[in-house]
């Protein structure tokens, strides 16, 4: 059995955006991911990712929107989900067309890992001599 299958950590690039899908109550998150790269060609790569939920729980909130509020911009985070390659049809000037794939994250579980009250990017963390709490 074949099966799509990803897991990445790393922190998000930015806020994520939530967008409301029609009348049904459904929603989507969308985020970029900062994953390190291991070895000599150390660096980062960025993975665009999104949360789908298509019905509203029963208190009327969707597994998107819930998380909405704690996707900043810093956090580190570990996701699994499947990767998806769409693929959209682009005319050229000469008449001619070609086929531009993207490839994304739908996410099925995010787990956040900043320590309770530990800085991000956002957050410069404080010296430790000086502070008077």
């Amino acid at each position: 059995m074949v099966n799509n299958t990803v897991v990445l950590i790393g922190r998000l690039t930015r806020d994520a955006e939530l967008t409301e899908l029609g009348q049904d109550g459904g929603s989507k998150l969308r985020f970029t991911l900062a994953v390190d790269r291991a070895g000599q060609d150390a660096g980062a790569d960025f993975v665009s990712c999104q949360v789908l939920s298509w019905r509203p729980r029963a208190d009327g909130s969707t597994y998107a929107a819930n998380l909405h509020e704690h996707m900043v911009k810093g956090k580190l985070i570990a996701i699994s989900g499947r990767l998806r390659i769409d693929s959209q049809r682009s005319e050229l000037p000469d008449g001619g067309s070609r086929y531009i794939s993207y490839t994304s994250v739908v996410v099925a579980h995010v787990q956040f890992l900043d320590r309770k009250g530990a800085a991000t990017s956002e957050e410069p963390a404080a010296e430790e001599e000086g502070v008077p709490f």
